[in-house]
């Protein structure tokens, strides 16, 4: 440890100083390194053990020079210590800070509240319209994971046979599209409102969005991308749109958001990480607005 007392005010603060830099600059070089590099590699869970080798590492080299020079500390010059007792200093807060960042992304995934109860058994129709370009790549089964997880709250997600549209969107309408322009989307909804069910519009896009639901005052319509990897997820979350499901912005929450609207301070580096663990848990608040949605606009009764 630094010792005002063995190296005097002006090593010490000077020492402190390089430390505190130090330490800055491998955290923030490690945290980008987790969310630019690791995360999109390695989904879910699977990125934080990666990670988890950083401060690993780094609680090694700490422990490694400490017991390395226990032995000799006493016989090296002063100037020598010096430079080791701010090497360890440095171990070891860059160890502490990226345990504490591996913890908090620990956490991240375990809900502070229960999860949301629903006694009543509803039922949610979706009636899918295919473009063109995604009838080959359309997966009802896929799909199909909505259902399970809106059983989970007494929930039933019917998914009715596709509905086949005889043309496609190019980049200029995808773009359209994906921006929200609404004038754009009316046209488009008017093709596709033939039911009273959930609108399901399926196009291949080649946008990094994977889809939106409750957008330019149609709260029963989503559009999802044929291509995404991940369809029975990206429908739940958007019909939780639809269901007038509260979003939420920081924890493992199925209706974590991923737009500007959360893309806000520090919360970026987690947006791809909680999204590829697919949570699928909701609040009874949530559950609650769900389940009036449910019955208030698309029961059949």
């Amino acid at each position: 440890m630094l010792d005002h007392k063995k190296y005097g005010y002006k090593k010490f603060l000077l020492g402190y100083l390089i430390v505190i830099i130090l330490t800055l600059i491998v955290s923030i070089c490690s945290i980008l390194t987790f969310t630019g590099v690791i995360a999109p590699r390695f989904k879910g869970m699977a990125s934080v053990l990666i990670f988890s080798i950083i401060p690993l590492l780094y609680g090694s080299v700490y422990i490694f020079v400490l017991i390395k020079t226990r032995k000799y500390y006493d016989k090296i010059p002063e100037k020598e210590k010096y430079k080791i007792d701010v090497s360890k200093q440095t171990l070891m807060y860059i160890s502490i800070l990226l345990i504490i960042f591996f913890i908090f992304l620990i956490s991240l995934r375990f809900p502070l509240e229960s999860r949301g109860v629903n006694n009543l058994p509803l039922t949610v129709k979706i009636q899918p319209f295919l473009t063109n370009d995604s009838v080959s790549l359309y997966n009802q089964t896929a799909l199909v994971e909505s259902n399970k997880i809106y059983n989970k709250y007494n929930i039933t997600v019917e998914i009715e046979g596709p509905i086949f549209l005889k043309f496609s969107f190019n980049d200029s309408d995808q773009k359209l599209i994906f921006g929200q322009n609404c004038t754009f989307i009316d046209e488009i909804y008017e093709i596709v409102n033939t039911t009273n069910s959930v609108k399901l519009l399926m196009i291949y896009s080649n946008n990094s969005i994977d889809g939106m639901g409750h957008f330019c005052g149609k709260g029963d319509f989503i559009i999802m991308s044929s291509n995404s990897t991940m369809p029975g997820w990206v429908l739940s979350h958007e019909l939780g749109h639809v269901l007038s499901a509260k979003i939420e912005c920081w924890r493992y929450n199925l209706m974590k958001e991923y737009s500007r609207v959360c893309y806000n301070g520090a919360n970026w580096f987690v947006h791809d990480y909680i999204r590829d663990l697919k949570p699928d848990f909701l609040t009874q608040e949530q559950v609650d607005a769900v389940v009036n949605s449910v019955q208030e606009r698309f029961s059949e009764s």
